[in-house]
């Protein structure tokens, strides 16, 4: 034992282990990049108000109810599909789950797990299972978790957040920003509205102070027309009771006249 050595010959190398997961996963990878599977503009947008929502994922656990959690209480219709999601098992029903989704008329699909080794990610570097969210007939969501090496199932996919927190981000951002913009528009409008019933309330006010202003003017003319009336009319019976009065004067003088 204290000198002893030990020496091998050896005639091929072959990786095992995550090793041989690892070249799995590069070839794999080249072959999609090859077919235009990982290009960025093959990426579908997101549909505004997804209905309904396809999710995919173990019904034990916590991600799942991470998802439910933080998707916002916008009534969602969901179609949810229990999987497993780690161990060869995995790969029969994520294939089976999307099989059975692919009939619902979905407007989204959710693909969830949280995150792992190499080893436990093996169903989503499944060339099958990559193949099948690829060609998904509507958008797909893959939260999936990342490591060193992100799964080629979320590479394919149209949107990969890290967490299903995130997913459930995702699902409600269209949701929210109408929110928003509704708020805002809301805010707009009833400024939009006090704005235009104070400028008509002080054009109102103008109006109305000048039509008081006219309104005097109006009164003043007639009061100086009828102070002018009155006195014409005082003139007219002055003038009336003088006559009337060297009428009477003249009459009597006449009539004394003419009695002598």
């Amino acid at each position: 034992a204290p000198t002893g050595r030990i020496s091998f010959h050896s005639k091929t190398l072959e990786l095992v282990g995550e090793g041989a997961l690892k070249k799995a996963y590069e070839k794999l990878k080249q072959e999609l990049a090859s077919e235009g599977l990982l290009a960025q503009e093959r990426k579908r947008p997101l549909p505004a108000f997804p209905h309904p929502i396809g999710i995919i994922t173990s019904k034990q656990g916590a991600v799942i109810h991470d998802f439910a959690n933080n998707l916002g209480t916008w009534g969602f219709a969901l179609k949810f599909v229990d999987s497993r999601v780690e161990g060869k098992e995995a790969l029969f029903d994520l294939l089976q789950a999307m099989k059975t989704l692919k009939k619902q008329n979905l407007g989204l699909l959710v693909i969830m797990r949280g995150g792992g080794s190499m080893q436990s990610l093996a169903a989503f570097d499944n060339a099958s299972v990559v193949r099948a969210i690829a060609d998904f007939p509507v958008p797909v969501i893959a939260a999936i978790g990342h490591h060193q090496d992100v799964p080629l199932a979320a590479l394919v996919a149209d949107h990969a957040p890290s967490t299903p927190t995130a997913a459930a981000h995702l699902v409600s951002q269209s949701w929210n920003e109408a929110e928003q913009i509704l708020t805002a528009s809301t805010q707009t409008i009833l400024t939009s509205y006090r704005e235009l019933t104070h400028q008509i309330a002080l054009v109102l006010q103008l109006r109305r102070e000048s039509i008081a202003e006219k309104f005097s003017g109006f009164i003043k003319i007639f009061t100086e027309a009828s102070s002018h009336v009155r006195r014409a009319i005082t003139r007219l019976e002055e003038t009336a009771q003088f006559h009337h009065a060297s009428i009477n004067t003249t009459g009597s003088h006449l009539t004394n006249t003419y009695a002598k």
